[in-house]
């Protein structure tokens, strides 16, 4: 279809658009002025992305949307002299709420990355000097991926220099308190088209702690928040002067959090109350009943607060797996640990049943490029045998921290990546109630 066919009556062209509303204000229309407008109203119908495979319409009024930007600036600092890169689609919350409307009332420049390659949005930053970078997890851990595959693919020196010298990062960090990655790798961001961005934010999704410490340790200011849709999107951000990198962070001045019957260990559904939370569900009281109840949001995500107010998102509700001991497996932390094998590219964690019990079963995707790379220096060669193989030393080596009761028992390895949502969730709701026979 080509831009006259798309051209029809009941849409109109941007430009042509301002030019009719200059003609109406020389005209001096002004029905516009008397629109009754007020902050009940709703501004917004969003559909969930449906990673359980059924999309709500998501009534957000114009006073969720305003208090959800009045809340950025009490956790995250930022001036007109910014510039916000743009990399996630529009319709997302997070993007639209944090990525959009916020730089503008803040008077920000924002500026849109042609693609999603790694490559393109790192040439746009270093051409347009962006200083905040928002992102989902995803996008973090792959830019990650490829600083870590290029600093291991440099001469042995240059190789050499920079793992001692995330070393002393490290041991500052550990030892002192200090934080001197900004001056240690200087260079490096320099050279990597980075050093403009000032703060990067992720959002849509867990980020990996272990990403998060990589990127802070390189010198770059990282936190993330934790929010739904249905919350405009954002409840809570760690505040950039003090990050805890396996935390959410604290709510917004404006919202209160509590955890709905917790466990021994305050683990329990985190429900949320303040000026954020959505008007219901678009034609759907059923659904809006379900989670909206006494004036708190019932968001289905497990967690717990600590001593300081900060938030930790421990998984989903309808995730959650039960040992036939009563033990509680929560699948984002076996996840969390076996994506820290640079052998596993994306991992998922689901409930098996074998038998009469419920089994921790991963499903993982291998890191088709780092087996190549491994298998080039020791001089081996790869069948789908020795993956497997070698699949399953990994997957034992990195559950060894975790309880008896939370270790993977069976895995299973797919061949290409696992589908996602538009903001890169994968969907679970495709591989969860499965059994296997005995």
């Amino acid at each position: 279809m080509d831009v006259e066919e798309a051209y029809q009556e009941d849409a109109m062209f941007w430009d042509d658009f301002l030019e009719k509303g200059k003609r109406l204000l020389e005209s001096g229309a002004d029905a516009y002025q008397k629109q009754n407008v007020s902050e009940d109203h709703v501004a917004a119908i969003l559909y969930t992305s449906g990673t359980t495979g059924q999309s709500k319409g998501v009534m957000l009024t114009q006073k969720n949307i305003i208090s959800d930007v009045k809340g950025v600036p009490s956790r995250v600092t930022f001036d007109p002299e910014d510039n916000f890169i743009s990399i996630l689609p529009l319709h997302h919350s997070f993007e639209a709420t944090a990525g959009f409307i916020t730089p503008i009332c803040t008077g920000c420049t924002i500026t849109y990355s042609p693609s999603l390659k790694s490559k393109e949005i790192v040439g746009t930053i270093r051409e347009k000097r962006c200083t905040i970078m928002l992102g989902v997890p995803l996008l973090f851990e792959k830019m990650g991926l490829g600083i870590k595959r290029k600093i291991n693919q440099a001469p042995f020196t240059k190789r050499t220099l920079f793992y001692t010298s995330m070393r002393i990062v490290k041991t500052a960090r550990t030892l002192f308190g200090k934080r001197i990655g900004k001056k240690v790798f200087a260079g490096m961001r320099k050279k990597a088209g980075l050093e403009s961005v000032k703060l990067m934010v992720s959002g849509g999704a867990a980020l990996t702690p272990e990403v998060g410490q990589f990127f802070q340790d390189l010198g770059f200011d990282i936190t993330q928040g934790y929010g739904l849709t249905e919350t405009s999107p954002v409840i809570s951000v760690n505040p950039v002067e003090k990050v805890k990198m396996d935390s959410v962070g604290l709510p917004f001045p404006s919202v209160t959090v509590k955890i709905d019957q917790p466990t021994e260990e305050g683990v329990g559904e985190v429900v949320v109350k303040g000026p954020i939370v959505m008007k219901g569900y678009y034609k759907n009281p059923d659904a809006t009943a379900e989670i909206l109840r006494d004036g708190w949001f019932f968001t289905g995500d497990l967690g717990r607060i600590d001593e300081e107010g900060y938030l930790y998102i421990t998984g989903r509700c309808k995730n959650l797996i039960v040992t036939k001991a009563g033990k509680n497996v929560y699948p984002e932390e076996v996840e969390f640990a076996l994506l820290k094998s640079p052998f596993i590219l994306e991992a998922l964690i689901v409930g098996r049943m074998v038998g009469d019990r419920e089994v921790v079963q991963a499903i993982v995707v291998p890191d088709t490029e780092y087996f190549d790379t491994h298998a080039k220096e020791n001089n081996i060669s790869l069948d789908e045998k020795k993956v497997k193989e070698m699949l399953k030393v990994e997957i034992a080596k990195y559950c060894e921290k975790l309880a008896d009761y939370k270790r993977v028992r069976n895995f299973e390895i797919r061949d290409e990546e696992f589908p996602k949502t538009s903001k890169k969730s994968i969907k679970r709701y495709l591989f969860q109630s499965k059994s296997v026979k005995v």
